[in-house]
């Protein structure tokens, strides 16, 4: 994936609403930071507060709200054993 897209794609999660707050991604108590792995981009979400029940959920919203990019598939989220959801998302 080229910077660009990269950029592109930072630029429109950062304005990704979380449903659970109603706050944008880029606001402070929420952190994301995007990887691209062989040309597919893995998005790690930090929400700050225990969302490992509603990791289904934030993953259904972010890919509805991303589906509009013409970009490369992104990876499927992996919880950890962290009490606040992280994963690859997209």
């Amino acid at each position: 994936m080229s910077q660009e897209a990269l950029a592109v794609l930072r630029e429109h999660l950062g304005e990704f609403i979380v449903p659970f707050t109603g706050f944008p991604l880029s606001e402070a108590g929420s952190t994301f930071e995007i990887e691209s792995s062989a040309g597919i981009p893995q998005i790690s979400i930090d929400l700050g507060f225990p969302a490992a029940r509603s990791g289904a959920e934030l993953i259904a919203a972010l890919q509805a709200y991303c589906s509009d990019l013409d970009l490369p598939s992104c990876r499927i989220p992996s919880s950890t054993a962290s009490s606040h959801w992280r994963g690859s998302a997209i």
